[in-house]
């Protein structure tokens, strides 16, 4: 489904405490993102999709242990 995280980098583990096991086919708003921004973040991801243009920017993302940090990411629609 849209939102799905499909493919990641090493970086992403390091920066977030997650490996591939625990990421892959999970949605990308409740794995990063705190649940007040979940809204904020699948309309923000269906622009994205919809656009079929990837999306650079500052985001804040949540980690594995649930702080919050700024990352510089790019999300990248596969359709």
């Amino acid at each position: 489904p849209e939102g799905t995280i499909i493919r990641h980098n090493r970086a992403f583990e390091e920066m977030t405490g997650y490996n591939a096991e625990e990421v892959e086919n999970r949605l990308y708003w409740e794995l990063l993102l705190p649940n007040a921004d979940w809204a904020t973040g699948k309309a923000s991801l269906a622009h994205i999709v919809a656009s079929n243009t990837p999306d650079r920017g500052e985001y804040v993302w949540k980690n594995r242990a649930g702080e919050t940090m700024k990352v510089y990411a790019a999300i990248t629609p596969l359709v």
